[in-house]
């Protein structure tokens, strides 16, 4: 992350918040720097979310009027997040911008919830992939906004511009629900500073927050800021059931039946142990979706174990490469 005061240069940086994150190199005595200040953070737990804030002290010329001086958001090692630079004006409080990425793994939506969003973070930016979402709907400190996207467009919003919900829910709150098929994800970044990251920026943020490993599926590398719940429209089409030991999915594509029923493209844990998957069945097929049935090994859970069940490079028939995941309690 960069923090620039050009006008009137930052006396010092100290941390102001940090959850889950280290930042070394501070507080430091920056005596009055004009340049910019380069800083990296770096989470501690890459299976939780992670936040960070400064307190930052700008020159003297700042003292008797809030600075105009603002963040840069650039990389960190797990994600990214900036500070603002007018601190300690009462008016200017420590900020902690979201990074996260929206992906639908199962269905046709995901939503993810945020706190402690301050009202001076209103800029977004959105990158999205490839499959992309094809709408996100945004719902931020009460302005909503709902914004079609094709796939790997990139779109910057000043959310004081949007209409106001009229059901603006809790001040400091962030909701984002996208839509799109199976696979389909975008990059959000929410923050104080405008211009935006470019979109080569964020490229190399998911290349460097995207680590979530097959073997822990509970890692989500891929949120910096204060999530507080995340969910998917169709769960309840999912299933493991324990009498044919078998996981039916239900994907919003349609899959290449060669890549479908290659059984090492899937990985299935039962309560924390790995599993074989024996084979991959395609039971039913359409142009929109595809239902999958995976067998287990006789014997491997029974009803009530916890199964979870990931897949990687699983191509469709548009020739895009898929990931994801689904928790299941057996029936």
């Amino acid at each position: 992350m960069t923090l620039q005061n050009a006008q009137s240069g930052i006396i010092s940086i100290a941390i102001d918040k940090a959850v889950n994150c280290t930042v070394p190199g501070l507080p430091l005595d920056c005596g009055g720097d004009k340049n910019p200040i380069v800083l990296i953070a770096t989470k501690i737990d890459e299976s939780k979310s992670a936040s960070v804030s400064f307190k930052v002290v700008p020159g003297p010329a700042s003292a008797l009027a809030k600075s105009s001086a603002h963040s840069s958001l650039i990389k960190s090692a797990a994600a990214s997040t900036c500070a603002d630079c007018c601190y300690p004006n009462p008016d200017c409080p420590p900020v902690d911008p979201v990074f996260t990425t929206l992906k639908i793994n199962t269905g046709r939506t995901a939503t993810q919830a945020f706190t402690e969003i301050p009202e001076a973070e209103h800029y977004i930016a959105i990158t999205n992939g490839a499959p992309g979402l094809t709408r996100l709907e945004i719902l931020l400190n009460g302005r909503y906004k709902a914004v079609k996207l094709s796939d790997n467009q990139t779109v910057n919003i000043d959310m004081l511009a949007a209409t106001l919900s009229s059901t603006p829910g809790t001040p400091g709150t962030l909701t984002l629900v996208g839509t799109g098929p199976t696979g389909a994800g975008a990059d959000i970044i929410v923050s104080d500073a405008a211009p935006l990251p470019q979109p080569f920026m964020m490229s190399r943020i998911r290349a460097m927050a995207s680590t979530a490993s097959l073997t822990d599926p509970s890692q989500d590398g891929g949120n910096w800021g204060h999530l507080k719940k995340k969910s998917e429209d169709n769960s309840a089409l999912q299933s493991a059931q324990a009498g044919p030991q078998q996981i039916e999915l239900h994907l919003a594509t349609s899959l290449n039946w060669q890549s479908a029923i290659n059984p090492s493209l899937y990985t299935a844990l039962v309560n924390g142990v790995l599993v074989n998957v024996a084979e991959a069945v395609i039971a039913s097929q359409n142009s929109k979706e595809t239902v999958l049935l995976l067998a287990l090994p006789y014997g491997s859970f029974k009803a009530g174990d916890a199964v979870t069940v990931a897949w990687d490079q699983l191509e469709n028939t548009k020739g895009q490469f898929l990931s994801g995941m689904v928790n299941l309690v057996a029936n």
